[in-house]
Protein backbone atom coordinates (compact mmCIF):
# COMPACT_ATOMS: atom_id res chain seq x y z
CA UNK A 1 0.00 0.00 0.00
CA UNK A 2 1.11 3.68 -0.63
CA UNK A 3 2.31 5.82 2.15
CA UNK A 4 -0.37 8.09 0.96
CA UNK A 5 -2.85 5.91 1.42
CA UNK A 6 -1.81 5.34 4.74
CA UNK A 7 -2.43 8.67 5.95
CA UNK A 8 -5.94 9.07 4.85
CA UNK A 9 -8.06 11.80 6.53
CA UNK A 10 -8.73 15.59 6.26
CA UNK A 11 -5.36 16.34 8.45
CA UNK A 12 -3.00 16.11 5.57
CA UNK A 13 -5.12 16.32 2.61
CA UNK A 14 -4.45 18.31 -0.06
CA UNK A 15 -7.95 19.64 -0.20
CA UNK A 16 -9.14 21.65 2.75
CA UNK A 17 -13.23 22.38 3.49
CA UNK A 18 -14.18 25.14 2.91
CA UNK A 19 -14.34 27.44 6.44
CA UNK A 20 -17.26 28.50 7.42
CA UNK A 21 -18.04 32.45 7.07
CA UNK A 22 -17.57 32.62 10.87
CA UNK A 23 -14.29 31.93 10.38
CA UNK A 24 -13.28 33.35 7.66
CA UNK A 25 -13.79 36.57 9.43
CA UNK A 26 -12.32 35.13 12.37
CA UNK A 27 -9.00 34.62 10.29
CA UNK A 28 -8.84 37.70 8.50
CA UNK A 29 -9.02 39.35 11.91
CA UNK A 30 -6.31 37.79 13.61
CA UNK A 31 -4.38 38.68 10.09
CA UNK A 32 -4.80 42.41 11.09
CA UNK A 33 -3.87 41.75 14.56
CA UNK A 34 -0.63 40.23 12.99
CA UNK A 35 0.04 42.80 10.89
CA UNK A 36 -0.58 45.45 13.70
CA UNK A 37 1.88 43.59 16.08
CA UNK A 38 4.89 43.65 13.31
CA UNK A 39 4.26 47.36 13.11
CA UNK A 40 4.73 47.95 16.67
CA UNK A 41 7.81 45.83 17.23
CA UNK A 42 8.80 47.61 14.20
CA UNK A 43 8.44 51.03 16.42
CA UNK A 44 10.88 49.26 18.76
CA UNK A 45 13.85 47.75 17.13
CA UNK A 46 16.40 49.71 18.29
CA UNK A 47 15.27 50.05 21.78
CA UNK A 48 13.95 47.12 23.25
CA UNK A 49 16.06 44.69 23.88
CA UNK A 50 19.19 46.43 25.37
CA UNK A 51 21.87 44.95 22.75
CA UNK A 52 23.02 42.04 23.48
CA UNK A 53 27.01 40.84 23.21
CA UNK A 54 26.36 38.68 20.45
CA UNK A 55 24.74 41.61 18.16
CA UNK A 56 28.06 43.56 17.75
CA UNK A 57 29.71 40.33 17.27
CA UNK A 58 27.90 39.00 14.19
CA UNK A 59 28.03 42.71 12.88
CA UNK A 60 31.65 42.84 12.90
CA UNK A 61 31.69 39.40 10.71
CA UNK A 62 29.23 40.25 8.36
CA UNK A 63 30.36 43.93 7.61
CA UNK A 64 33.89 42.17 7.23
CA UNK A 65 32.05 39.98 4.59
CA UNK A 66 30.12 42.75 3.04
CA UNK A 67 33.17 44.99 3.02
CA UNK A 68 36.77 43.30 2.33
CA UNK A 69 34.82 39.45 1.49
CA UNK A 70 36.37 38.25 4.68
CA UNK A 71 33.75 36.01 6.79
CA UNK A 72 35.70 36.86 10.42
CA UNK A 73 35.15 38.99 13.31
CA UNK A 74 37.99 41.34 13.66
CA UNK A 75 37.96 41.83 17.09
CA UNK A 76 39.24 38.61 17.45
CA UNK A 77 42.26 39.35 15.74
CA UNK A 78 45.30 37.60 16.95
CA UNK A 79 44.01 34.71 18.84
CA UNK A 80 41.20 33.27 16.43
CA UNK A 81 43.27 34.01 12.87
CA UNK A 82 46.30 32.46 13.65
CA UNK A 83 45.55 29.49 11.08
CA UNK A 84 45.45 29.42 7.82
CA UNK A 85 41.77 29.78 6.11
CA UNK A 86 40.88 31.13 9.56
CA UNK A 87 37.40 31.81 8.54
CA UNK A 88 36.11 28.63 7.89
CA UNK A 89 34.51 28.95 11.60
CA UNK A 90 31.66 31.56 10.61
CA UNK A 91 28.74 29.81 8.76
CA UNK A 92 28.91 31.86 5.64
CA UNK A 93 24.75 31.36 4.54
CA UNK A 94 24.29 32.61 8.05
CA UNK A 95 25.77 36.16 7.88
CA UNK A 96 24.61 36.47 3.92
CA UNK A 97 21.38 38.33 4.92
CA UNK A 98 23.14 40.90 7.71
CA UNK A 99 26.17 41.48 5.04
CA UNK A 100 23.52 42.42 2.28
CA UNK A 101 21.81 44.97 4.51
CA UNK A 102 25.13 46.50 5.80
CA UNK A 103 26.09 46.54 1.85
CA UNK A 104 22.79 48.19 1.10
CA UNK A 105 22.36 50.75 4.15
CA UNK A 106 25.58 51.09 5.56
CA UNK A 107 26.64 50.10 9.42
CA UNK A 108 24.37 50.78 12.24
CA UNK A 109 21.90 49.11 14.81
CA UNK A 110 18.87 49.81 12.76
CA UNK A 111 20.07 48.45 9.59
CA UNK A 112 21.51 45.03 11.95
CA UNK A 113 18.14 44.67 13.67
CA UNK A 114 15.98 45.12 10.81
CA UNK A 115 17.62 42.03 8.88
CA UNK A 116 16.34 39.95 11.44
CA UNK A 117 12.86 42.02 11.68
CA UNK A 118 12.37 41.49 7.97
CA UNK A 119 13.43 37.85 8.23
CA UNK A 120 10.78 37.53 11.14
CA UNK A 121 7.50 38.58 8.43
CA UNK A 122 9.26 35.52 6.29
CA UNK A 123 8.73 33.37 9.49
CA UNK A 124 5.24 34.65 10.01
CA UNK A 125 4.65 34.08 6.23
CA UNK A 126 6.17 29.94 6.69
CA UNK A 127 4.76 29.13 9.77
CA UNK A 128 1.00 30.62 8.25
CA UNK A 129 1.74 28.18 5.20
CA UNK A 130 2.89 25.24 7.25
CA UNK A 131 -0.40 25.32 9.49
CA UNK A 132 -2.30 26.12 6.99
CA UNK A 133 -1.23 22.85 5.15
CA UNK A 134 -1.52 20.89 7.78
CA UNK A 135 -5.05 22.14 9.68
CA UNK A 136 -6.56 25.19 8.21
CA UNK A 137 -6.57 28.11 7.77
CA UNK A 138 -7.71 29.69 11.27
CA UNK A 139 -5.24 27.64 12.91
CA UNK A 140 -3.00 29.13 10.71
CA UNK A 141 -3.70 32.93 10.94
CA UNK A 142 -4.23 31.82 14.92
CA UNK A 143 -0.83 30.59 15.06
CA UNK A 144 1.03 33.42 13.37
CA UNK A 145 -0.77 36.19 16.07
CA UNK A 146 -0.03 34.51 19.00
CA UNK A 147 3.48 33.86 17.79
CA UNK A 148 3.76 37.77 17.00
CA UNK A 149 2.45 38.68 20.23
CA UNK A 150 5.20 36.34 22.18
CA UNK A 151 8.18 37.47 23.99
CA UNK A 152 10.57 34.88 21.99
CA UNK A 153 9.54 36.16 19.09
CA UNK A 154 9.93 39.90 19.72
CA UNK A 155 13.33 39.09 21.37
CA UNK A 156 14.74 36.97 17.89
CA UNK A 157 12.97 39.66 15.74
CA UNK A 158 15.12 42.08 16.94
CA UNK A 159 18.52 40.81 18.20
CA UNK A 160 20.96 40.49 15.19
CA UNK A 161 21.96 36.88 15.36
CA UNK A 162 20.64 34.35 12.48
CA UNK A 163 18.22 32.68 15.25
CA UNK A 164 15.43 34.01 13.68
CA UNK A 165 16.96 33.26 9.80
CA UNK A 166 17.28 29.24 11.25
CA UNK A 167 13.87 29.31 12.43
CA UNK A 168 12.87 30.21 8.73
CA UNK A 169 15.05 27.79 7.07
CA UNK A 170 13.81 25.07 9.99
CA UNK A 171 10.07 26.19 8.96
CA UNK A 172 10.79 25.79 5.26
CA UNK A 173 12.39 22.41 5.28
CA UNK A 174 9.40 20.74 7.61
CA UNK A 175 7.05 23.13 5.17
CA UNK A 176 8.46 21.26 2.03
CA UNK A 177 8.40 17.82 3.48
CA UNK A 178 4.40 18.31 4.30
CA UNK A 179 4.26 19.17 0.55
CA UNK A 180 5.99 16.25 -0.53
CA UNK A 181 3.36 13.43 1.71
CA UNK A 182 0.47 15.68 0.34
CA UNK A 183 0.86 16.19 -3.60
CA UNK A 184 3.21 13.29 -3.79
CA UNK A 185 6.10 15.31 -4.79
CA UNK A 186 9.75 14.36 -4.62
CA UNK A 187 11.51 17.36 -5.67
CA UNK A 188 9.77 18.41 -2.29
CA UNK A 189 11.31 15.69 -0.72
CA UNK A 190 14.60 16.71 -2.42
CA UNK A 191 14.06 20.41 -1.58
CA UNK A 192 13.52 19.54 2.46
CA UNK A 193 16.70 17.68 2.46
CA UNK A 194 18.77 20.27 0.80
CA UNK A 195 17.04 23.37 3.03
CA UNK A 196 17.90 21.17 5.97
CA UNK A 197 21.42 20.13 5.78
CA UNK A 198 21.84 24.07 4.36
CA UNK A 199 20.81 25.02 7.66
CA UNK A 200 24.01 23.93 9.29
CA UNK A 201 25.23 26.39 7.66
CA UNK A 202 23.45 29.21 9.54
CA UNK A 203 23.68 27.69 12.56
CA UNK A 204 25.14 24.08 13.76
CA UNK A 205 21.49 24.07 15.41
CA UNK A 206 20.38 22.84 12.10
CA UNK A 207 21.51 20.07 12.20
CA UNK A 208 19.63 18.83 14.93
CA UNK A 209 16.44 19.53 12.99
CA UNK A 210 17.72 17.92 10.09
CA UNK A 211 17.85 14.94 12.10
CA UNK A 212 14.47 15.66 13.38
CA UNK A 213 12.83 15.73 9.90
CA UNK A 214 14.93 12.80 9.05
CA UNK A 215 13.18 10.82 11.60
CA UNK A 216 9.25 11.50 10.22
CA UNK A 217 10.04 9.25 7.29
CA UNK A 218 9.91 6.30 10.32
CA UNK A 219 6.46 7.90 11.17
CA UNK A 220 5.07 8.19 7.55
CA UNK A 221 6.50 5.20 5.81
CA UNK A 222 7.67 2.44 9.01
CA UNK A 223 9.36 -0.47 7.79
CA UNK A 224 9.25 1.03 4.30
CA UNK A 225 11.31 3.83 4.68
CA UNK A 226 14.25 2.57 3.19
CA UNK A 227 12.30 1.18 -0.02
CA UNK A 228 10.57 4.23 -0.98
CA UNK A 229 11.86 7.01 -3.35
CA UNK A 230 11.10 9.81 -1.08
CA UNK A 231 13.79 8.90 1.64
CA UNK A 232 16.29 9.02 -1.06
CA UNK A 233 15.07 12.28 -3.13
CA UNK A 234 15.38 13.66 0.51
CA UNK A 235 18.71 12.18 1.40
CA UNK A 236 20.31 13.24 -1.80
CA UNK A 237 19.01 16.94 -1.13
CA UNK A 238 20.96 16.40 2.61
CA UNK A 239 24.10 15.05 0.67
CA UNK A 240 24.07 17.94 -1.88
CA UNK A 241 24.05 20.21 1.08
CA UNK A 242 26.68 18.01 2.71
CA UNK A 243 29.01 18.24 -0.27
CA UNK A 244 28.62 22.62 -0.16
CA UNK A 245 29.26 22.41 3.86
CA UNK A 246 32.65 20.56 3.31
CA UNK A 247 33.65 22.86 0.00
CA UNK A 248 33.50 26.03 1.96
CA UNK A 249 34.42 24.84 5.46
CA UNK A 250 36.34 21.83 5.48
CA UNK A 251 37.98 21.15 2.02
CA UNK A 252 39.98 25.04 2.32
CA UNK A 253 42.21 23.74 5.11
CA UNK A 254 40.78 20.27 7.38
CA UNK A 255 43.56 21.14 10.14
CA UNK A 256 42.40 24.75 10.96
CA UNK A 257 38.41 23.29 10.73
CA UNK A 258 39.49 20.31 13.18
CA UNK A 259 41.53 22.48 15.26
CA UNK A 260 38.90 25.33 15.85
CA UNK A 261 36.12 22.78 16.44
CA UNK A 262 38.49 20.68 19.01
CA UNK A 263 38.20 24.00 21.04
CA UNK A 264 34.74 25.45 20.11
CA UNK A 265 32.45 22.16 19.84
CA UNK A 266 34.42 20.03 21.83
CA UNK A 267 35.79 21.64 25.20
CA UNK A 268 34.18 24.71 25.80
CA UNK A 269 30.39 23.75 24.22
CA UNK A 270 30.64 20.12 25.69
CA UNK A 271 27.46 18.25 25.24
CA UNK A 272 25.68 17.03 28.21
CA UNK A 273 25.25 13.34 27.03
CA UNK A 274 29.17 13.25 26.59
CA UNK A 275 30.13 13.44 30.25
CA UNK A 276 27.86 10.05 30.89
CA UNK A 277 26.16 11.98 34.21
CA UNK A 278 22.74 11.38 34.53
CA UNK A 279 22.13 14.59 37.25
CA UNK A 280 24.25 16.83 34.33
CA UNK A 281 21.63 15.33 31.78
CA UNK A 282 18.65 16.08 34.17
CA UNK A 283 20.19 19.37 34.78
CA UNK A 284 20.13 19.90 31.41
CA UNK A 285 16.16 18.87 30.72
CA UNK A 286 15.70 21.19 33.59
CA UNK A 287 17.42 24.39 31.61
CA UNK A 288 15.82 23.51 28.28
CA UNK A 289 12.61 23.87 29.92
CA UNK A 290 13.88 27.00 31.74
CA UNK A 291 14.63 28.36 28.21
CA UNK A 292 11.53 29.38 27.51
CA UNK A 293 10.54 31.48 30.80
CA UNK A 294 7.96 29.34 31.46
CA UNK A 295 8.58 29.93 35.05
CA UNK A 296 7.85 33.35 34.28
CA UNK A 297 5.10 33.06 31.62
CA UNK A 298 3.25 30.14 33.69
CA UNK A 299 -0.31 30.01 30.96
CA UNK A 300 2.38 29.66 27.97
CA UNK A 301 3.56 26.51 29.80
CA UNK A 302 0.25 25.12 30.86
CA UNK A 303 -1.05 25.71 27.22
CA UNK A 304 1.57 24.42 25.16
CA UNK A 305 2.02 21.35 27.52
CA UNK A 306 -2.20 20.95 27.78
CA UNK A 307 -1.84 21.29 23.85
CA UNK A 308 1.14 18.67 23.20
CA UNK A 309 -0.83 16.24 25.39
CA UNK A 310 -4.22 17.21 23.44
CA UNK A 311 -2.91 16.37 20.08
CA UNK A 312 -0.97 13.32 20.78
CA UNK A 313 -3.70 11.90 22.83
CA UNK A 314 -5.65 12.76 19.33
CA UNK A 315 -3.45 10.74 17.07
CA UNK A 316 -4.14 12.30 13.72
CA UNK A 317 -1.05 11.71 11.46
CA UNK A 318 -0.54 15.74 11.39
CA UNK A 319 -0.28 16.07 15.08
CA UNK A 320 1.75 12.51 15.37
CA UNK A 321 4.20 14.64 12.35
CA UNK A 322 4.39 18.16 14.31
CA UNK A 323 4.72 16.38 17.86
CA UNK A 324 7.43 13.84 16.88
CA UNK A 325 9.18 16.55 14.95
CA UNK A 326 9.29 18.73 17.94
CA UNK A 327 9.95 15.52 20.62
CA UNK A 328 13.04 14.81 18.59
CA UNK A 329 14.47 18.05 18.29
CA UNK A 330 13.72 18.99 21.72
CA UNK A 331 15.73 15.38 23.36
CA UNK A 332 18.54 16.06 21.00
CA UNK A 333 18.72 20.10 22.62
CA UNK A 334 18.54 18.31 25.92
CA UNK A 335 21.13 15.76 25.17
CA UNK A 336 24.09 18.13 22.71
CA UNK A 337 23.68 21.43 23.36
CA UNK A 338 25.08 23.08 26.24
CA UNK A 339 24.09 26.49 26.05
CA UNK A 340 20.85 27.35 27.37
CA UNK A 341 19.91 30.51 26.49
CA UNK A 342 16.97 31.60 25.68
CA UNK A 343 18.00 32.82 21.84
CA UNK A 344 17.14 29.45 21.09
CA UNK A 345 13.51 29.61 21.77
CA UNK A 346 12.56 30.52 18.50
CA UNK A 347 13.50 27.85 16.82
CA UNK A 348 10.46 25.63 19.11
CA UNK A 349 8.06 28.44 19.87
CA UNK A 350 6.33 28.53 16.21
CA UNK A 351 5.46 24.69 16.94
CA UNK A 352 4.61 25.04 20.29
CA UNK A 353 2.02 27.82 18.92
CA UNK A 354 0.82 25.62 16.25
CA UNK A 355 -0.27 23.27 18.75
CA UNK A 356 -1.79 25.35 20.58
CA UNK A 357 -3.53 27.05 18.37
CA UNK A 358 -4.68 24.03 16.45
CA UNK A 359 -6.28 22.36 19.79
CA UNK A 360 -8.60 25.81 20.72
CA UNK A 361 -9.71 25.72 17.04
CA UNK A 362 -10.32 21.93 17.38
CA UNK A 363 -12.02 22.40 20.58
CA UNK A 364 -14.18 25.41 19.77
CA UNK A 365 -15.45 23.73 16.61
CA UNK A 366 -16.27 20.28 18.93
CA UNK A 367 -18.20 23.18 21.42
CA UNK A 368 -20.49 24.47 18.69
CA UNK A 369 -23.36 22.39 20.44
CA UNK A 370 -22.09 22.86 23.90
CA UNK A 371 -22.08 26.74 24.51
CA UNK A 372 -20.38 26.65 27.76
CA UNK A 373 -17.81 24.52 26.53
CA UNK A 374 -16.70 26.76 23.51
CA UNK A 375 -17.45 30.23 26.11
CA UNK A 376 -14.99 28.77 28.46
CA UNK A 377 -12.46 28.40 25.62
CA UNK A 378 -12.72 30.90 23.82
CA UNK A 379 -12.14 33.19 27.25
CA UNK A 380 -9.30 31.67 27.82
CA UNK A 381 -8.04 32.03 24.12
CA UNK A 382 -8.91 35.99 24.56
CA UNK A 383 -7.27 36.18 27.86
CA UNK A 384 -4.24 34.63 26.51
CA UNK A 385 -3.86 37.08 23.90
CA UNK A 386 -4.27 40.09 26.28
CA UNK A 387 -1.62 38.14 28.57
CA UNK A 388 0.71 37.93 25.53
CA UNK A 389 0.12 41.32 24.41
CA UNK A 390 0.70 42.82 28.03
CA UNK A 391 4.08 40.99 28.50
CA UNK A 392 5.57 42.49 25.04
CA UNK A 393 4.21 45.99 25.69
CA UNK A 394 5.52 46.64 28.89
CA UNK A 395 8.98 46.03 28.52
CA UNK A 396 9.11 47.81 25.05
CA UNK A 397 7.03 50.90 27.28
CA UNK A 398 10.05 50.47 29.85
CA UNK A 399 12.45 50.62 27.30
CA UNK A 400 11.14 53.23 25.21
CA UNK A 401 14.51 55.43 26.30
CA UNK A 402 16.84 53.12 25.60
CA UNK A 403 19.57 54.56 23.60
CA UNK A 404 22.88 51.56 22.62
CA UNK A 405 24.95 55.04 21.50
CA UNK A 406 24.74 56.74 24.51
CA UNK A 407 27.55 54.15 26.15
CA UNK A 408 29.73 54.60 22.78
CA UNK A 409 29.65 58.25 22.54
CA UNK A 410 30.70 58.52 26.52
CA UNK A 411 33.51 56.29 25.23
CA UNK A 412 34.18 58.63 22.27
CA UNK A 413 34.82 61.42 24.25
CA UNK A 414 37.41 60.73 26.18
CA UNK A 415 39.49 58.04 23.89
CA UNK A 416 40.94 59.43 20.92
CA UNK A 417 40.23 58.35 17.45
CA UNK A 418 41.96 55.49 15.76
CA UNK A 419 42.93 54.42 19.47
CA UNK A 420 43.27 50.26 20.13
CA UNK A 421 40.24 49.48 22.88
CA UNK A 422 39.20 46.67 24.36
CA UNK A 423 36.39 45.58 26.43
CA UNK A 424 33.58 43.00 26.01
CA UNK A 425 32.01 42.72 22.28
CA UNK A 426 28.92 44.91 22.91
CA UNK A 427 30.33 48.20 22.24
CA UNK A 428 31.48 47.55 18.30
CA UNK A 429 28.88 48.39 16.73
CA UNK A 430 29.32 52.22 18.11
CA UNK A 431 33.18 51.83 18.02
CA UNK A 432 33.60 50.59 14.68
CA UNK A 433 35.84 52.47 13.69
CA UNK A 434 38.21 51.94 16.23
CA UNK A 435 40.61 49.36 16.43
CA UNK A 436 38.73 47.15 18.44
CA UNK A 437 39.57 43.88 20.21
CA UNK A 438 37.29 41.51 22.39
CA UNK A 439 38.32 40.68 26.20
CA UNK A 440 37.24 37.38 25.52
CA UNK A 441 40.47 36.91 23.17
CA UNK A 442 41.92 36.31 26.66
CA UNK A 443 40.23 32.81 26.80
CA UNK A 444 40.96 31.61 23.63
CA UNK A 445 44.79 32.82 24.01
CA UNK A 446 44.81 30.38 27.14
CA UNK A 447 43.10 27.96 25.14
CA UNK A 448 45.28 27.61 22.01
CA UNK A 449 48.65 29.41 22.90
CA UNK A 450 47.98 28.41 27.09
CA UNK A 451 48.79 32.08 28.05
CA UNK A 452 48.20 33.25 31.40
CA UNK A 453 46.01 36.45 31.77
CA UNK A 454 48.23 39.11 31.64
CA UNK A 455 50.53 37.43 28.80
CA UNK A 456 47.12 37.11 26.65
CA UNK A 457 46.35 41.11 27.66
CA UNK A 458 50.22 41.64 26.70
CA UNK A 459 49.39 39.90 23.20
CA UNK A 460 46.42 42.10 22.64
CA UNK A 461 48.08 45.47 23.49
CA UNK A 462 45.24 47.86 24.35
CA UNK A 463 45.87 51.08 24.67
CA UNK A 464 42.36 51.68 26.51
CA UNK A 465 39.73 49.35 27.88
CA UNK A 466 36.44 49.75 28.58
CA UNK A 467 35.84 47.60 31.95
CA UNK A 468 31.52 47.47 32.29
CA UNK A 469 29.57 45.32 34.57
CA UNK A 470 29.22 42.69 32.07
CA UNK A 471 32.91 42.56 32.57
CA UNK A 472 32.97 42.40 35.97
CA UNK A 473 30.74 39.54 36.12
CA UNK A 474 33.38 37.71 34.19
CA UNK A 475 35.91 38.30 37.30
CA UNK A 476 36.04 35.00 39.76
CA UNK A 477 38.02 34.27 42.96
CA UNK A 478 39.90 31.75 40.77
CA UNK A 479 43.53 31.04 40.00
CA UNK A 480 43.77 30.62 35.93
CA UNK A 481 41.22 29.65 33.54
CA UNK A 482 38.80 27.64 34.47
CA UNK A 483 38.18 24.50 32.23
CA UNK A 484 33.70 24.38 32.76
CA UNK A 485 32.05 24.32 29.56
CA UNK A 486 29.67 26.96 28.59
CA UNK A 487 29.88 30.53 28.93
CA UNK A 488 31.49 30.54 32.35
CA UNK A 489 34.42 29.55 29.70
CA UNK A 490 35.01 33.41 29.53
CA UNK A 491 35.59 33.90 33.13
CA UNK A 492 38.90 35.50 34.28
CA UNK A 493 40.85 34.88 37.69
CA UNK A 494 40.14 38.25 39.24
CA UNK A 495 43.37 38.90 41.22
CA UNK A 496 45.41 38.75 38.47
CA UNK A 497 43.02 41.04 36.62
CA UNK A 498 43.22 44.13 39.21
CA UNK A 499 47.00 43.54 39.62
CA UNK A 500 47.29 44.10 36.14
CA UNK A 501 45.08 47.30 36.24
CA UNK A 502 46.73 48.54 39.63
CA UNK A 503 50.40 48.16 37.49
CA UNK A 504 49.28 49.40 33.81
CA UNK A 505 45.99 51.16 33.75
CA UNK A 506 45.08 54.50 35.35
CA UNK A 507 40.98 55.46 34.99
CA UNK A 508 40.04 58.43 32.75
CA UNK A 509 36.26 58.03 33.15
CA UNK A 510 33.55 56.57 35.50
CA UNK A 511 29.79 56.76 34.31
CA UNK A 512 26.68 54.77 34.72
CA UNK A 513 23.71 53.36 32.06
CA UNK A 514 20.75 52.60 33.17
CA UNK A 515 20.36 49.07 30.99
CA UNK A 516 24.33 48.48 31.33
CA UNK A 517 25.24 49.47 34.54
CA UNK A 518 28.35 50.96 35.39
CA UNK A 519 31.59 51.91 33.35
CA UNK A 520 35.52 52.94 33.71
CA UNK A 521 37.71 53.35 31.01
CA UNK A 522 41.05 52.72 31.80
CA UNK A 523 44.31 54.08 30.05
CA UNK A 524 46.69 51.33 29.34
CA UNK A 525 50.76 51.97 30.10
CA UNK A 526 53.21 49.68 28.63
CA UNK A 527 56.75 50.35 30.05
Amino acid sequence: MDALETISGPVLASRRERAAPLERWLSVGLMIGTVAAVIISLLSLTTYPAVFIDEPWYSDTAWNLATRGINFDSMFTGALDQWPAYWVRWPLIGNLPLAAAFAVGGLGLFQARLTSWLLGIVLLLLVFALGRRLYSTLTAALTTTLLALSYVFLQASHYARVDIFLACAVTAALYLFVVGVQDDKRWAFFASGLVGGLSVDIHMNGALFAISLAALFIVVYGRKVLRTRHTWYFAGGAVLAGIYYLGVHIVPNPATYFEISRGWQGSMMRPPLATLNPTVILQSLVTEIGRYHFYEYSLDFALIGASILFCFARRKIADRLLVTFVGVAFLLFVLLIQAKHDIYAILFYPFFLLLVAETFTSLLREGRKLEPQRLFMGAILVLFVFNSALHIVRPIAANRNYNYYDVTSRVRSVVPAGARVAGLPHWWLGLSDYDYRSIMNLTYYNFFNDYTLTEGIEAIRPQYLIVDTGLRGLLMDQAGFTSTPGFSMYALPRDEFETFLAQHGRKIDEFVNPWHGTFEIYEIYWN
